[in-house]
């Protein structure tokens, strides 16, 4: 397990938590902290209980991959949103179980519904219900396609064709396009060698206009919800600032933000603005981590954030989900940030010397006259078996 070494220099940095979107999913996330931690697996539990009657199924069957299909059921974004927000949640609850509250929070698209429901927007029954529901409506429409491309926002607005738009701006240079599959699939043949491009594991092309036979809808089930003002502050996935009170109770505010593109990237800047951070990400693998880390490395001395930290690994990586977290903690300690991980029952503590060994060794050794005097006379040869019995 690798270590962390640090000394902590002037105050200790804010935690903010970032908050995966949809395609980080896998069957297993989560697998081994929820057996092994107490926070973890209770927040879990709550939320599948919950959603029980929402789904029709047990949602720890497809996140703990105890259902043979699991990862094919983690594809429907009727269960990929309810099992991402889950695993989100409770990763949460886990850090805040050690001590570690977040002083802001980033959502990305799902992942602003838990960032809502931390900061205590919605409470966790209903933000349950309208994230199963927001799933199912989404999962009714046609099908469409997220492609990833190395390119600004500009660069790209200019040369769509009709039919798709910019779903996501995750920074500088990096942004997502979405639409219908086969007009995805030209205009990622149109970029050819120029641009890296890549499709996302989507089953809809989310924050797009195929979006909009649903809004009505979705508008109208928000509004049946309890809307509260954050208690905790979070950046705004619609306008790249921080949510106001307005907003964050505004059902129209919870449609624009399905159907308008997510400005993580400017959400990043948002936050490195103001201070010192430690940016934690709370979900499977590390996608936000690895985004907002572009623009760390270019933030000058007046944006400093430790490089941002991921809480559970990714699909197919050999770090378990404990020493993930273990290894997160560490780093965020070095730092100065308050943590307290909950004693393990199976250690002990072993009492060490306060001194330095000195390797100086004192053994009184016998005297030789003594040890001959003191051993019987020998009467005659020694039978052979004693022989190999002597020690040496």
């Amino acid at each position: 397990r690798k270590g962390h070494r640090g000394v902590a220099e002037g105050p200790a940095p804010r935690v903010a938590f970032l908050f995966s979107g949809q395609g980080s999913q896998y069957a297993g996330m989560g697998a081994e902290l929820y057996a092994h931690d107490s926070a973890y697996a209770a927040a879990v539990d709550r939320c599948a209980e919950l959603l029980r009657p929402e789904l029709g199924l047990d949602i720890r069957d497809l996140i703990l991959g105890r259902d043979p299909d699991a990862a094919d059921k983690l594809t429907e974004t009727r269960y990929t949103q309810p099992a991402l927000f889950t695993v989100e949640y409770a990763l949460a609850a886990a850090w805040r179980a050690a001590g570690v509250t977040p002083a802001a929070m980033i959502g990305h698209s799902i992942g602003e519904y838990v960032a809502a429901t931390v900061a205590g927007v919605l409470d966790l029954a209903d933000a349950l219900r309208v994230v199963a529901a927001r799933g199912r409506l989404m999962h009714s429409l046609p099908g469409g396609s997220m492609l990833a491309v190395t390119l600004d926002e500009s660069e790209v607005t200019g040369t769509l064709p009709e039919g798709l738009s910019v779903a996501t701006v995750n920074g500088p240079g990096t942004c997502v396009v979405a639409g219908e599959t086969a007009l995805v699939e030209e205009f990622a043949a149109s970029l050819g060698g120029k641009n890296k491009s890549k499709l996302l594991r989507t089953s809809h092309a989310f924050h797009s206009p195929m979006m909009d036979p649903i809004l009505d809808e979705f508008t109208a089930l928000m509004a049946t919800v309890p809307l509260r003002a954050p208690a905790v502050p979070f950046v705004s996935n619609v306008t790249g600032t921080w949510i106001t009170e307005a907003q964050a109770t505004d059902p129209a505010y919870w449609a624009a933000h399905l159907r308008r593109p997510v400005r993580f990237g400017a959400c990043v800047a948002t936050l490195l603005a103001e201070g010192t951070w430690a940016l934690v990400e709370c979900g499977p693998g590390r996608q936000l981590a690895n985004l907002a880390r572009m623009q760390v490395a270019k933030a000058g001395e007046a944006q400093r954030a430790l490089t941002p930290l991921g809480s559970l690994p990714g699909p197919g990586e050999q770090t378990g989900d404990v020493a993930a977290l273990l290894g997160t903690a560490g780093a965020l300690w070095c730092a100065g940030a308050p943590v307290s991980l909950p004693a393990d029952p199976r250690a002990r503590r072993v009492p060490l010397p306060t001194y330095p060994f000195e390797r100086r060794r004192y053994w009184i050794e016998p005297d030789p006259e003594q040890e001959l005097a003191a051993a019987p006379a020998e009467t005659g040869p020694r039978p052979l078996p004693e022989w190999f019995a002597v020690p040496v």
